[in-house]
């Protein structure tokens, strides 16, 4: 079993959770603007708004060489088999263009060597109504930590990683997200030059006349020593709790921000140097624009960061904060703008098997003596669906976050105690970059929901011990 997670990327521009895993450890190095992929210079941008990026989104199935009458039908795998594993990735060159590949299983691992001072690029090209194929990046020793992420719902994904200044060994993973038929797919790898600090694709922005405009974010920001980077951006969803998010990994940056036009720094400023983030929290207003100012503090060596921006997270964003239901009509809500409060211990033990660092929102129902809870939740973002009775140590009761078809999870818990049971119902995701809109149903007693039965769970809950109670924003 392959020891990633197959996601789509949905909600906002900006893909946090990699950020920090590509900042911890790329973050020493400077890029040269790499060629631009369909018309963008940044691959997490396009991850993240592969629907809205527009363009040529690759060739159609008529231009793959399947080998096979029907690109969506897997007759045969390919000659590359077995690469299911990381272990058993298959050398391929770089540059390289492959066409005639076969997506048969779950997924397919390649192993390449991206020489020193360079970029790479790749690109795999599909009919997604055969199945919808998603494109990872790792160093070739770490396949925890995603170098980078494509995870969109068009007929192409593509990552560029530009900051390989020593020669690198790097894994390429082609994966299945859902269930479906099998998808032949192209694959190409570009390299391109590297090199040192040339600071990003937003110069000139060295002074706040040139203060580059931003919408949600940004990656694949370069901050060069003496050489201080503004942005000006306004927020969508204005009001207090707004925040701007800057990875810098384990090289702490001077973040200012101020409204355009002023010197009066706004806002409150936390370093979390554990996770490589500042955080800065504020007020935002309608019609104001903000400015945004990055400097390296001393030192000789570039250093590479992103930036988030998030509106007024909601309402019931935290357990302090959890919004009363009762059985009844499903309610609307979302994860998008809230905060990561809740995670769990990544493994078995915890409490849906998956960390959970996404971003959450929390609802109350209080379950009476002898009764059965069951709570359904339904979105086209891959939520996760979380029962605490117990939010200080996340003591969990049941969770979920397994669909196979990412459109919803559903859980069941039996209070078996003498006296009434407060449920705190978590709406979570794995990664940062996983929010959006959904409906939550709850109801008491039995009954069928989802095309079946639900497993019920029931006993004391299991405080998750893998974690301090404190956790990352993002």
């Amino acid at each position: 079993m392959i020891p990633v997670r197959i996601l789509p990327a949905t909600g906002h521009l900006l893909v946090a959770a990699l950020l920090v895993a590509a900042l911890l450890v790329a973050a020493a190095a400077c890029p040269l603007t790499p060629p631009a992929p369909d018309g963008s210079g940044d691959a997490a941008a396009e991850d993240a708004a592969s629907d809205a990026a527009g363009g040529d989104r690759g060739p159609d199935a008529s231009d793959l060489d399947s080998g096979a009458e029907d690109a969506g039908v897997c007759l045969t795998d390919d000659g590359y088999e077995p690469n299911n594993q990381p272990d058993q990735a298959a050398e391929i060159a770089a540059p390289v263009d492959l066409q005639g590949l076969q997506m048969c299983d779950d997924a397919d691992w390649y192993a390449l060597t991206a020489p020193a001072d360079s970029g790479l690029a790749v690109t795999i090209d599909f009919d997604n109504t055969g199945a919808d194929l998603d494109l990872h990046l790792y160093r070739a020793d770490d396949t925890s930590s995603p170098l980078q992420i494509s995870a969109g719902y068009g007929d192409q994904e593509r990552v560029v990683e530009p900051l390989l200044i020593a020669e690198t060994r790097l894994l390429v993973a082609v994966l299945r997200r859902a269930e479906g038929r099998g998808s032949a797919y192209r694959l190409r790898v570009e390299v391109f030059a590297g090199g040192h600090c040339s600071d990003d694709r937003f110069e000139p922005n060295d002074s706040a006349e040139q203060a580059a405009a931003i919408g949600s974010g940004a990656l694949g920001l370069v901050s060069c020593p003496g050489n201080p980077d503004y942005f000006g951006f306004a927020v969508a969803e204005p009001g207090a709790g707004s925040r701007v998010v800057v990875a810098h990994g384990p090289t702490p940056l001077v973040v200012a921000l101020t409204e355009a036009g002023q010197s009066a720094p706004i806002g409150q400023f936390r370093l979390d140097a554990a996770a490589g983030l500042t955080v800065v929290t504020f007020t935002s207003v309608t019609g104001v624009r903000y400015q945004l100012a990055v400097t390296r503090p001393g030192g000789e060596e570039p250093v590479r960061y992103a930036i988030a921006i998030y509106g007024a997270p909601p309402p019931n964003d935290d357990c302090a904060q959890a919004q009363a239901i009762a059985p009844g009509a499903p309610v609307s809500g979302t994860t998008v703008n809230a905060v990561n409060d809740y995670q769990f211990n990544r493994g078995s033990g915890s409490c849906t098997g998956w960390a959970e660092v996404g971003p959450d929102v929390v609802y109350l129902v209080t379950v009476p003596a002898g009764e059965t809870l069951q709570a359904m939740l339904t979105a086209d973002a891959d939520l996760a669906l979380v029962a605490l009775a117990d939010c200080a140590t996340r003591c969990c009761l049941v969770g979920a976050d397994d669909h196979p078809a990412y459109r919803g999870e559903a859980i069941a818990y039996r209070n078996d105690s003498a006296w009434p049971l407060p449920v705190y119902l978590v709406v979570d995701s794995l990664l940062a970059s996983v929010s959006g809109p959904f409906d939550l149903e709850v109801w008491f007693g039995g009954g069928v929901r989802d095309g079946g039965a639900i497993a019920v769970a029931s006993g004391p809950c299991q405080p998750d011990l893998g974690l301090d109670a404190g956790v990352p924003e993002r």
